[in-house]
Order: C-alpha cells, then sequence, then structure tokens
C-alpha cells in the first residue's frame, strides 16, 4: 500500500479500472452548493491534477473588506499517482497572494492528503485528511459536465 505524507490509505476494487483523461471534468458533492473539484488526469505520467473550490472552516467577520471573491474561499490543490481506479494526491495550501500580481509571492504548503476512488464515469468517492485543521471526511461526488458517454464509450471493449 503507498504512503502519502507518512500515513496509510485504504484502497478498494470498484467497477472503473483504470483512470485516463475521460474523467477530466468538474465534479462535485450535492450538499455542498458552490463547492466543487476540477479533475486533470495525465495517464502517460500516472498522475492526476486536483484543484478543490472550498470555504474556510468558520465565516469571518461579517466586516470583513473584500475586492474580489468572499475572504471565506479556499481553494487547494492536490497532485498524485494514479493506482487502478483511484488516485492518491498530496494536498498543497497556497497561501499569502494577492489577485493578478506578483508581489507578495504566495506561497505553497503541504496540507494532508486526498483519495479519489472512481466507482463509475459519473460517481466517485473522495476521502481526505487535512493537517491544519485536523479534518477528514469521505464524500461521495458526481460530475457536473456532461462527459460520461465519452468516458462509457472509451471504457467499453
Amino acid at each position: 500500500m503507498p504512503a502519502l505524507s507518512g500515513r496509510y490509505l485504504l484502497m478498494n476494487e470498484s467497477q472503473l479500472t483504470i483512470l485516463d483523461g475521460t474523467v477530466n471534468d468538474a465534479w462535485f458533492n450535492t450538499g455542498t452548493a458552490g463547492q466543487g473539484f476540477l479533475f486533470t488526469v495525465l495517464p502517460t505520467w500516472r498522475l492526476m491534477f486536483l484543484a478543490w473550490f472550498t470555504f474556510d472552516t468558520e465565516q469571518p467577520d461579517p466586516d470583513t473588506p473584500y475586492m474580489i471573491g468572499s475572504p471565506d474561499h479556499r481553494w487547494l490543490t492536490a497532485l498524485g499517482e494514479i493506482q487502478g481506479n483511484q488516485a492518491l494526491l498530496d494536498i498543497e495550501v497556497t497561501t499569502d497572494g494577492t489577485f493578478n500580481v506578483s508581489d507578495p509571492a504566495a506561497s505553497q504548503s503541504p496540507g494532508g492528503v486526498i483519495r479519489v476512488e472512481f466507482h463509475d464515469c459519473g460517481n466517485a468517492t473522495l476521502h481526505y485528511q487535512t493537517d491544519d485543521p485536523p479534518r477528514g471526511n469521505s464524500v461521495a461526488i458526481a460530475r457536473i459536465a456532461d462527459n460520461v458517454a465519452l468516458c462509457e464509450s472509451d471504457a467499453d471493449p
């Protein structure tokens, strides 16, 4: 079993056996409106990239000023290895940047681990464990865009 950031994540078998570019898409959990994931699979390198658009663990003070977006938006990224129908990813947290300028420079730091298990072309389970704050959960996710037919046609022998 592969280790990520010193932790072991269990792996189970499911219907979709190989990850390729046909799962590239926007995905979400129906219970968390306004949040979601973008997946990019790089099959040649057996890698998957994930962008997670979410919110902070608590709402900021209503008087907190902001120019673009909300001060509670949090975007996390992750990259990791594909193994069969799953991807094991290390989370990176980006902080300290300012919109569309290079100074101050944004910085990245490790933020936890994610395992994405694809059940079929339109459904997956995302298991995560964040470092700060320490949180973990599993959430069912589904495709937003309608690329399921392409994925299913690619899966047929």
